[in-house]
């Protein structure tokens, strides 16, 4: 005999589990329902975009409609709309201008001041560029302010333009280190490089282009620790961007200016490696192999070769 099996071996196994059934009956999905819009809603279409208000309406409401979030968004979108009625659109330009330099720090109202800028006549800008001059640092380095500055030097005239960045060159270095106003800075960048590339006659596009060379001038000598600065890496970024033509060009007005930072930056690819091993300035010198005059890529690509290995391994080199 082989014994008696132990207690519990003839026990009952666990019930299996029920098997799913192979079909179920699928239940019926309820439509959601669609809310209707009043019958006194305007509906939006190519021949009646928007809910226009009478003239009479708007009469000294416009500045609070552009510090509420849903008014600026309606006012917008009326500057917007080519078949808005002329009243109406005339008196939003008039109860806005007045006001621009207080709305443009506004987190609704510097929308519609940009709107102004962007669809606003030559006079209803110019009625702008009087509200902020003399105040563009002020506003530049402002969350909301810089908006409308930086819309302000791309849509005003080259005169009102170069009297912005005047004014903002004087305090260049106090813009570039500051998280809004370098935005306006690398505005500036662009502007005057467009100006310097044009071949025009007009006095107020050659101001322009002198002023652009005069913003250069104020990073001479500092091109290396911009560089490794999380504002000021941007900027010089811009400048080899939109100046990089002028760099390749002696013949273009700005190549002096231009060339004396990267000058700065790559040193014939002496002392280059901090730079390329920085987490802020390797961008920079990115933008020097790629922009850059024949000599400043064959001088830091020779430094990366010479240390290609050790590059390759780090986190902002590689």
């Amino acid at each position: 005999t082989y014994g008696t099996p132990p207690y519990g071996y003839y026990a009952a196994a666990p019930p299996l589990a029920s098997s799913p059934p192979l079909y179920v009956q699928p239940q019926p999905q309820q439509q959601p329902q669609q809310r209707r819009s009043p019958s006194n809603r305007r509906k939006n279409s190519p021949d009646n975009p928007l809910p226009i208000f009478p003239a009479a309406d708007l009469k000294g409401r416009v500045a609070s409609l552009c510090r509420d979030q849903h008014g600026s968004r309606f006012l917008q979108a009326h500057l917007e709309d080519p078949k808005g009625d002329s009243a109406e659109r005339d008196l939003i330009f008039a109860e806005v201008l007045p006001r621009s330099r207080e709305l443009a720090t506004d987190v609704f109202g510097n929308y519609v001041v940009q709107k102004v800028l962007a669809r606003g006549a030559p006079e209803a800008r110019r009625a702008v560029f009087r509200q902020l001059d003399q105040h563009a640092v002020e506003l530049g380095t402002h969350v909301y302010g810089c908006r409308v500055v930086q819309k302000a030097l791309e849509m005003l005239a080259p005169g009102d333009s170069a009297s912005l960045v005047e004014e903002l060159r004087k305090d260049a270095l106090r813009c570039v280190h500051d998280q809004h106003g370098n935005h306006v800075i690398q505005k500036c960048v662009e502007v005057t490089a467009r100006a310097a590339s044009e071949d025009s006659s007009d006095k107020d596009v050659a101001k322009l282009a002198v002023l652009g060379e005069q913003l250069l001038g104020e990073f001479a000598t500092r091109a290396r620790s911009l560089a490794a600065h999380p504002f000021g890496c941007r900027v010089l970024q811009r400048v080899l961007e939109h100046w990089g033509r002028a760099l390749r060009d002696p013949a273009m007005r700005g190549h002096k200016a231009v060339a004396r930072l990267v000058d700065e930056l790559v040193n014939g690819g002496r002392d280059v490696a901090p730079l390329l091993e920085h987490q802020y300035a390797n961008y920079v010198m990115q933008h020097c192999i790629q922009f850059g005059r024949p000599q400043d890529r064959s001088a830091t690509i020779r430094e990366v070769k010479n240390h290609l290995v050790d590059f390759s391994r780090h986190k902002f080199a590689s």
